[in-house]
Parts: C-alpha cells; structure tokens; sequence
C-alpha cells in the first residue's frame, strides 16, 4: 500500500470518526484531562544525542507484526533508556492496527512527549 492509499484511507476513517465527536468536543475533552506539560521542542534542543523510538505493531514494509503487541509495556521498557527523549506512537488503524487509545494507555506509563504517528 503506497502512501497516497494510506492518506485517502485516513481521510475516510476521519470523516467516519467525527460523525461521533466533532471538533469543538474533542478539544473539550482534551481540555479536561489532567498530564504533566510535556516539551518536545525542549527534548529535541538537548545537545546530546537523542533517541525517538517508534511504538507500532506493524513493521513499515507490512510483512512483520508483532503477536502480542502490548504499547504500554513498550513504551515503558524502551523509555527506560537514558538516551530516549521522546516516542512516535503509531495509531493509524488500517495499515499499521494502531489506535488513539494507545496514546491514553502509553501516557499513564510514561511522561515522555508523545508524537502521533
């Protein structure tokens, strides 16, 4: 599946999702959680060298995938590591089975700044 495949398939589930909650209800949703401020802009700007590992079940060429695929365990083992700043979370649905929540289960495990993906 090439990108432009993959964009067109979020483009649908999108529409599809905010039949369910528009806009203006996730932002007051959002709003209502509590978290600790995270900055990626000030993981990045250390001088030393970082690491973004990517948190997905699905390999990009789409011939491996994991069989027990546990996010916030991942997250929690690899954000051990001195060196990692930050984690890509992949939550597309189609290609890759990834899911926003996810992003909900990897933040009560971690404080790292979180890149949807």
């Amino acid at each position: 599946m090439n990108i432009n495949e993959i964009v067109e398939l979020k483009k649908k589930r999108l529409n599809l999702e905010m039949d369910f909650v528009n806009a203006a209800e996730m932002e007051e949703i959002a709003k209502g959680i509590e978290r600790p401020t995270v900055s990626f802009r000030k993981a990045l700007e250390e001088n030393d060298m970082i690491l973004i590992p990517e948190i997905k079940s699905v390999s990009d060429s789409g011939v491996a995938e994991m069989r027990l695929y546990e996010p916030d365990i991942m997250a929690q083992e690899v954000s051990r590591h001195k060196k990692v700043k930050a984690l890509f979370v992949q939550t597309e649905k189609d290609v890759y089975k990834g899911s926003a929540g996810h992003l909900r289960a990897i933040r009560k495990v971690s404080d790292l700044p979180l890149v949807r993906r």
